[in-house]
């Protein structure tokens, strides 16, 4: 800690040393209020400069700033020809929609719908599952894993159900007890 302090202290006296304690900061500058809108004579190549008289008497009674030229902007009417902005920082949809929530949209409730149509209208007979295979029996018809019905895939068999799947929703088919009616 102490060579750094040292070396920083080095430093600083060279800097004054070598380079001179005359330089304190940018050289100073200076600004001027330009007319809002140029006359003919004020064009570059249309003959004249022009001179001081050319000015108004009070530059800021001409001067329009930045902010009163963004309100007039915001003030406009808006053009039909332009799309609608969305927020930028809103997030997607698709990010704040609920995962666990299937039935969030219009196109969902109908896939919902479908897929509880499904489950009412098919029957788990039987399972099989060995080393070998797994299988299921739905409504008297042998459903191998991969395989559809009615536009749903077999992609799970276990030992009391098996699990369908078709865009993106998932059904279970449970085999029914010995006690229970179908």
């Amino acid at each position: 800690m102490a060579g750094v302090l040292g070396l920083a202290g080095v430093a600083l006296l060279a800097d004054r040393l070598v380079i001179g304690s005359d330089v304190t900061g940018p050289a100073e500058s200076s600004a001027s209020v330009l007319d809002a809108a140029p006359t003919q004579a004020s064009l570059p190549g249309a003959g004249t400069a022009p001179t001081g008289t050319d000015l108004p008497a009070d530059p800021q009674a001409q001067a329009v700033t930045l902010s009163q030229r963004l309100r007039d902007l915001g003030n406009q009417s808006p053009s039909t020809d332009m799309p609608p902005l969305r927020d930028a920082f809103a997030p997607d949809a698709a990010w704040t929609a609920d995962p666990h929530d299937p039935a969030g949209s219009a196109d969902n409730k109908a896939k919902q719908r479908a897929a509880e149509l499904f489950q009412n209208q098919h029957q788990l007979d039987a399972v099989m599952v060995s080393v070998d295979s797994r299988f299921a029996v739905v409504g008297g018809q042998m459903i191998y894993i991969g395989q559809t019905l009615d536009d749903y895939r077999l992609v799970e068999v276990h030992e009391r159900s098996a699990v369908f799947q078709s865009a993106g929703l998932r059904v279970e088919l449970g085999l029914k007890s010995a006690g229970q009616s179908p």
